[in-house]
């Protein structure tokens, strides 16, 4: 309501916050697994005085840098974009809510960079206690931003007493905070697991190492797999009870659950079957192949966390359409026009006459309108309280599920979103502006009926 839409063809603004979160997950989780296993393996390698294999390590680590550092940054800036353009009410929220938590996440990020480019430049002048000391203040550092970042991702599905209070700890440890942690904690350790056997499988080793590095690190996918499923159950078992129902019951969020826990038995079969049992069978076929299976099942999860959440985008505090729940009466009785400042500001430049001198909305012009003008309102009213999740013709359009529908129908469903499911805020707007939406998706409708 505060800020402009941003208006994205087909795909809406919204979507393309996961396309780049997603990328920056897949990164960012081996940035922390990644680094917590090269600091482990450097303390293998002089436990056993393995030169061989700290020379692999050595290897790994310039890859880890380059994947992690190089496309980890660009992806996590192309984060703060979208989410600045595509909902920036709630990244404002979650600016003001956290703010120490943000500048403790960056001095992470900081020491996090600057170690991993000392591992990176650095790795033979340094002495056997610094080269672990570094190894270990990037593991610690890279983790400990982990758990910060998901405080406040884990806050969005679970604001706790925060609601009441506003205080930041309340906030950050909410009810799926710790169940989140140690899930995404088993995500990070597996899918860098997947990241080092695919880097082994396309560099030159002995047989020995590759023996030893497959079965070292096929143990840490097998805790990574374990952690995942007690954190999953754990989350599952705090989170609210309109999560659980949705679970449950909502079928789309049901069959990406179905999904996942057959991408995780899929991998646990392909790892015991394969490397584990058979180290010198890792071949880059194979390797891609549990990376994809992998990367699969931690990006389906991801979106069925962000699809329980909603009608929410903040639990309690924010629905999807950036409208507070406490603010829906309020706007229902004194309309959506005259309280969202940019629908205001883009209606009173197209139809001017249509406020009167002190701002409001003239009723004398509302039985007025055209059918050019409603349109125009009804486009507006679209964009702001349902472009949030869907689009008319496009990812999640509505095009396909309102097809049948007649007007009686289109405005009764209006009327009565979140009756309908319970995905769905509740319509917050008057009478003559449930007709304007109307209007519009109806006019939309009789232009995929012409085709």
């Amino acid at each position: 309501m505060e800020y402009p839409f941003w208006y994205v063809p087909f795909l809406g603004s919204p979507m393309l916050i996961p396309v780049y979160a997603l990328l920056h997950v897949l990164v960012s989780h081996f940035a922390v697994g990644g680094g917590i296993l090269i600091w482990l393996g450097i303390l293998k390698a002089y436990r056993e005085n393995d030169r061989e294999f700290m020379n692999y390590l050595r290897s790994l680590t310039r890859f880890f840098v380059l994947i992690t550092v190089v496309f980890g940054a660009i992806t996590g800036v192309g984060i703060w974009w979208t989410i600045g353009l595509s909902s920036p009410q709630a990244t404002s929220a979650l600016i003001h809510t956290f703010v120490f938590g943000w500048a403790t996440e960056w001095v992470m990020f900081v020491i996090e960079l600057a170690s991993a480019l000392g591992l990176f430049y650095l790795w033979e002048k340094f002495t056997p206690k610094a080269h672990k000391t570094v190894a270990f203040i990037y593991a610690i550092f890279a983790w400990l931003s982990l758990v910060v970042i998901t405080g406040i991702t884990s806050f969005m599905a679970t604001t706790g007493r925060w609601i009441e209070t506003k205080n930041f700890w309340h906030g950050f440890f909410n009810p799926t905070f710790l169940p989140s942690v140690l899930t995404r904690t088993g995500g990070a350790l597996l899918i860098s697991s997947l990241y080092i056997q695919l880097h082994l499988s396309l560099v030159r080793t002995s047989e020995r190492i590759r023996e030893k590095v497959v079965k070292w690190i096929t143990r840490w996918a097998a805790f990574g797999l374990s952690t995942i499923v007690v954190g999953g159950l754990w989350w599952f078992g705090v989170v609210p009870e309109f999560i659980r129902i949705k679970v449950q019951t909502a079928p789309t969020v049901t069959i990406f659950m179905a999904i996942v826990a057959f991408l995780l038995l899929a991998l646990s079969s392909v790892l015991i079957l394969g490397p584990k049992r058979n180290p010198l069978w890792l071949s880059p076929p194979l390797a891609i192949l549990m990376l994809i299976i992998g990367a699969g099942g931690m990006v389906t999860g991801e979106f069925v966390r962000e699809g329980t959440r909603k009608p929410y985008i903040v639990e309690k505090y924010l629905y999807s359409n950036s409208i507070h729940p406490e603010m829906v009466d309020d706007i229902s009785k004194s309309g959506y026009t005259d309280q969202a400042k940019w629908v205001k500001f883009y209606i009173s430049k197209n139809i001017p006459d249509l406020f009167t001198e002190d701002g409001k909305v003239s009723l004398d012009k509302i039985g007025k309108l055209s059918e050019s003008e409603k349109h125009l309102i009804g486009e507006s009213i679209f964009h702001y309280q349902c472009g949030a999740c869907h689009t008319t013709r496009g990812y999640n359009g509505l095009m396909d599920r309102i097809k049948e529908m007649d007007r009686e129908m289109l405005h009764d469903m209006i009327g009565y979103l979140d009756g309908i499911s319970n995905a769905m805020p509740p319509f917050a707007g008057q009478e003559w502006e449930t007709d304007a939406l109307t209007e519009y998706l109806k006019k939309w409708q009789e232009k995929e009926v012409k085709k």
